[in-house]
């Protein structure tokens, strides 16, 4: 199993709510500074192909519910 595919089944199996993570990952991006965004958002693309800004962006727009 690679990385990915656990870090996929690991975030499939928890049983914590997708709202309490959402908020998480928002915040701990928002409180942030430049060094920590750009870990996260280079973190962000190698399992999406999309950085934190950009989804972050993404949920504001209403393009991902």
């Amino acid at each position: 199993m690679t990385l990915i595919e656990l870090i996929y089944a690991e975030m499939t199996s928890d049983t914590d709510g997708d709202s309490r993570q959402a908020e998480r990952l928002i915040r701990l991006y928002t409180e942030a500074g430049d060094v920590g965004k750009w870990h996260l958002d280079e973190a962000m693309m190698c399992l999406c192909g999309w950085t934190m800004k950009t989804l972050i962006e993404k949920t504001k727009e209403g393009a991902i519910q």
